[in-house]
């Protein structure tokens, strides 16, 4: 292999590794996709638990997005924001099956603001979920967002 070859593909691994690139993963025959960033730069999330949710902070932004649920109680109420280190970062999106196969019976999102879209399967095998209350500020419902939730009698979404 000739120098300028070496050169050139070292080039090109050196831009992979220090530009950031969006891949799209989880689309699901035209469903929400969720997006990845990979950047060689300083990661700008972090995930922190509190109580039995596990979100995904956006220290850059200053947003928070549901990324799992693993406690018990069958009523769940989600903040407008949350606190991390003295900051404070306000709830605006929810992974994929965040609530996936839990106990909950009842879920508040309504004090969620930031929250414009509720995704994929979110709530996917919740055979006990009966009420939802989202935000006015909701709105899209992402194909299956429900799917397996056998008691659920009550969505409600203010005007």
């Amino acid at each position: 292999m000739n120098t300028k070859k070496i050169i050139a593909s070292a080039l090109s691994v050196a831009t992979l590794l220090t530009t950031p690139c969006v891949l799209n993963i989880g689309n699901y025959g035209g469903f929400a996709d969720t997006a990845i960033v990979a950047s060689a730069a300083t990661s700008t999330t972090v995930e922190y638990t509190t109580g039995s949710i596990t979100y995904v902070l956006d220290t850059a932004k200053k947003t928070a997005a549901i990324k799992k649920y693993t406690g018990a109680s069958t009523s769940v109420t989600i903040p407008a924001s949350i606190s991390y280190k003295s900051a404070s970062y306000k709830v605006s999106s929810m992974y994929e099956k965040a609530f996936k196969d839990s106990k909950v019976k009842s879920v508040n999102m309504s004090s969620a603001t930031g929250l414009t879209s509720l995704p994929y399967q979110a709530f996917q095998g919740c055979t006990a979920l009966t009420t939802v209350k989202f935000p006015s500020t909701l709105t899209s419902i992402i194909t299956q967002a429900f799917y397996g939730c056998t008691a659920l009698t009550t969505i409600t979404i203010p005007k």
